[in-house]
């Protein structure tokens, strides 16, 4: 069985059930390293009205004592706003794709991901350095003119992620490919 990756917003490719639409167009996949009660937020374009049954996230380096938080959000003008799904905890405490069970109709348009690692250190697999079509959201550094890749917020770890979204930052901080499932 193959799976369909629909990653650029450029194409309006027709989605089907068991698609994967994914926040960054680059093929291109590295691994970093989460930091701690940070909050990692993905745009991601639904190139149609559709309904969504799994968001996930690839675990490419166990940590045994890792749980890792994986939500959705709406967009609220070019940023997360409300959130709509919260995954509860899942384990990364194995390599593997990591899913969380969702039942959301999304219409075509931006959308939000937003993964949050607790205590420990799991690395996921994310898009690589070539991420550049990140800038229409975050923009660039004025002063060094590097790409901001991501956008995170410094929260301490919980029992939900917060509504509506905190505050902010733009960094070059690398940012987890976070999927979301075709129903």
């Amino acid at each position: 069985m193959s799976i369909n990756v629909i990653s650029n917003p450029s194409i309006e490719a027709a989605i089907a059930v068991g698609d994967y639409i994914i926040g960054h167009r680059s093929r291109l996949l590295t691994d970093i390293l989460l930091i701690v009660d940070t909050i990692y937020y993905v745009p991601i374009y639904v190139p149609q009205n559709t309904n969504i049954d799994r968001v996930s996230i690839d675990v490419t380096e166990l940590e045994s004592a890792t749980n890792i938080r994986v939500g959705i959000y709406a967009d609220d003008q070019g940023k997360p706003g409300v959130l709509l799904s919260n995954s509860g905890a899942l384990s990364g405490a194995s390599q593997a794709v990591v899913e969380a069970t969702v039942d959301l109709f999304l219409t075509r348009g931006l959308w939000w991901g937003a993964v949050w690692p607790d205590t420990g250190s799991g690395t996921l697999r994310l898009a690589g350095t070539a991420v550049t079509e990140n800038a229409y959201f975050f923009g660039t550094n004025a002063a060094g003119g590097a790409v901001f890749a991501s956008a995170t917020s410094a929260e301490a770890y919980g029992a939900t992620l917060p509504d509506p979204a905190e505050t902010l930052i733009p960094n070059t901080l690398e940012s987890p490919c976070v999927s979301f499932r075709v129903a």
